[in-house]
């Protein structure tokens, strides 16, 4: 993936503030950000300090811990750390808009995050590009616009719209109304998580009647262990009152798309049920 060089000549049209000593915020904003709330990033902190031009087309600014360097033409955020051996930039904004950014790193920390169950057998991203979208394709569930270096410090972009990550040859984000992109330094990896969680903040608690005992259909070895578990729950006087059995695995005993769930194969097995007062229900 190659990204076309930025034909603006008349200035950033990006604004860097620092959220905290740790966190930079690279806004983008368009049209449609600024009509629309964040869906990600619901209640953003204020700035501590804000970009000022210290030379025609050049702005900074500095907190305890990162120092920013902002150029315009080409457009250019450079942010380093206040550190012993900080002379080199951890990260280079290049271009830096809301269809995305040229993202310019130490290639040789790892690189994690984006998501789960996208197929990789490592943890390490480097050398893959990544299409961050939730979908139903066998890819991935857990895609997220995140990417965390082994240096300690990571990328947010805040956009719901897919987009492509690409670690490849290059670090690349392509995506649609990505309004702004935080720079958020631990100095350690789990601080710098730790942060993430902090600005996007908590998901809100399930109502009660949402909580429940759940496990994957993979691992049910047959009636008995249906009967124990419903069994079990009784006895603890765990409330139970439905058993969704999905029928998405193939298998022997009515266990599989055919089958209409364990309905066909364990008769017994339900009567069982409705004689401790468990209803039953299946997902054919």
């Amino acid at each position: 993936m190659r990204r076309e060089k930025s034909t603006n000549t008349s200035g950033p049209s990006f604004s860097v503030r620092a959220l905290d000593d740790g966190i930079i915020a690279v806004e983008c904003p368009n049209g449609y950000s600024r009509s629309r709330p964040s869906f990600l990033v619901p209640d953003p902190p204020g700035a501590v300090a804000e970009a000022r031009e210290v030379t025609p087309g050049r702005r900074a600014l500095q907190t305890r811990a990162l120092r920013v360097e902002v150029s315009g033409s080409p457009p250019r955020v450079r942010i380093y750390r206040v550190s012993p051996g900080g002379e080199d930039p951890e990260c280079e904004l290049r271009d830096p808009n809301p269809d995305g950014a040229t993202v310019v790193v130490d290639r040789g920390y790892a690189l994690y995050g984006v998501g789960a169950s996208n197929g990789d057998t490592g943890i390490d991203r480097r050398g893959k590009a990544y299409r961050v979208h939730h979908r139903e394709t066998g890819q991935g569930y857990n895609f997220m616009p995140w990417v965390l270096s082994a240096r300690g410090f990571g990328l947010f972009f805040d956009s719901s719209f897919p987009m492509t990550i690409d670690l490849r040859d290059r670090f690349a984000v392509l995506g649609r109304n990505i309004r702004t992109i935080y720079f958020i330094d631990g100095p350690a990896p789990s601080q710098a998580l730790a942060k993430l969680v902090r600005l996007t903040g908590l998901p809100p608690m399930h109502p009660a009647w949402a909580l429940g005992y759940e496990q994957s259909s993979r691992t049910w070895m047959g009636p008995g262990e249906l009967d124990f578990v419903t069994t079990f729950f009784r006895v603890k006087s765990i409330p139970c009152d439905g058993l969704d059995l999905l029928s998405t695995y193939g298998g022997e005993g009515g266990v599989g798309r055919h089958g209409r769930g364990f309905h066909a194969g364990y008769p017994d097995l339900y009567q069982g049920w409705n004689t401790r007062g468990t209803y039953r229900t299946y997902n054919p």
